[in-house]
């Protein structure tokens, strides 16, 4: 998702997701030049409407970014023709960031907040905290959010009372006051 969010702002993509995808979403996204089809496997109300929506993209050579769990090769559609499409796609998995990267993710997103943070911080958050670039960014804004409400830098008793408010999906469990 968090690549979809790029896409779609540099190409200014119809946003579009697979539970709100019908038939006539399809003309309105393709012409846009440019969609996003998040969460797509997330349920499919009419099979008919991802059919005209990939028609549509090949006939007026629009671009396509489908963000999904499952490559689309193996959702489970009855109609022939878009399970024969689907199979066509090109799909790439995407893993998810090693202790490294989300490191490096950590301090560049504490930067862009122009927080310094010293390593051994970055090094226990990226430690405890779910590998995912969500997870990292909800990270930053809700340690800067009570730092500024305290008055103080992102100390260890800082990411640790946000680290005991995250889930294990990087979701806020409780609101910082």
């Amino acid at each position: 998702s968090h690549l979809a969010e790029i896409f779609a702002a540099e190409q200014h993509a119809y946003r579009l997701t697979g539970p709100t995808l019908d038939i006539a979403h399809a003309p309105l996204a393709v012409d846009s030049g440019a969609i996003v089809l998040d969460d797509a496997d997330g349920g499919l109300v009419d099979e008919r409407a991802p059919f005209h929506l990939l028609n549509l993209v090949k006939e007026r050579q629009a671009r396509l970014l489908i963000a999904t769990r499952r490559p689309p090769a193996y959702w489970p559609v009855d109609l022939p023709d878009l399970a024969s499409r689907l199979r066509a796609l090109p799909s790439v998995a995407i893993e998810a960031p090693d202790e490294a990267l989300v490191r490096a993710v950590l301090v560049k997103l504490f930067l862009d907040r122009q927080l310094a943070v010293e390593p051994a911080i970055i090094d226990a958050i990226a430690l405890r905290l779910e590998r995912s670039l969500v997870a990292c960014r909800r990270f930053v804004e809700l340690a800067d959010r009570l730092a500024l409400s305290e008055r103080r830098g992102i100390t260890r008793p800082i990411v640790q009372q946000v680290l005991a408010t995250m889930d294990a999906d990087g979701e806020e469990r409780t609101a910082l006051e």
